[in-house]
């Protein structure tokens, strides 16, 4: 996020705020501190959704979470970063998918996302989207033994 939030003098408010994790700050600095187009800069409103996610304001910061976003630089890192290891570690998974989910349709290559959304889709005991997620990490990677394993592992935990 620190290149992306390079572009703007808000942007490093925002990153220093994220690095501390004080969510609360985040959303006040969007609400109340910037002006109308300040809010419209693609970073800011990055920062704002994720900071209202970990508010636990999860669907306001989700449905702000538009593929446009996602697609700019270090948004992905930053979502990696901030949300899916908080989201997972307080088992909320299905909300960590949706955010896969918009990972992947920026970059469906992706085999960090991949094998993560796979895994938790069997975790929720989703296991066609789970299977289908391994098939195509050993698509894009065949000599992935681990992936080869998962996919296995799967096929026998479906049945």
């Amino acid at each position: 996020m620190k290149a992306a939030l390079a572009s703007h003098p808000a942007d490093s408010d925002f990153d220093a705020l994220l690095r501390a994790a004080r969510w609360a700050d985040v959303c006040a600095l969007y609400e109340r501190g910037l002006s109308r187009d300040e809010k419209e800069f693609g970073e800011n409103r990055v920062a704002y959704a994720i900071a209202l996610i970990r508010s636990d304001r999860v669907k306001s910061g989700v449905s702000r979470l538009t593929p446009d976003l996602v697609a700019l630089p270090g948004t992905a890192q930053s979502l990696r970063r901030y949300l899916l290891s908080f989201l997972i570690k307080d088992r909320r998974f299905e909300v960590a998918i949706a955010i896969l989910n918009l990972l992947l349709s920026n970059d469906p290559e992706s085999i960090e996302d991949l094998r993560l959304r796979g895994s938790l889709l069997g975790r929720t005991r989703q296991y066609e989207g789970s299977i289908i997620d391994a098939r195509r990490l050993i698509e894009l990677k065949p000599d992935d033994v681990i992936g080869h394993t998962a996919y296995l592992q799967l096929l026998l935990q479906s049945d």
